[in-house]
């Protein structure tokens, strides 16, 4: 499970940069807060 989870959170860095911080949880927590 780890291993796959490292990979998914690089691939999710990129695309919230460029503007789509929908699908990462991140972002999401970011705009609650």
């Amino acid at each position: 499970m780890e291993q796959q989870l490292e990979p998914a959170g690089g691939s999710t860095a990129p695309p919230v940069l460029e503007g789509v911080p929908h699908l990462p949880a991140a972002s999401t927590a970011q705009d609650q807060h």
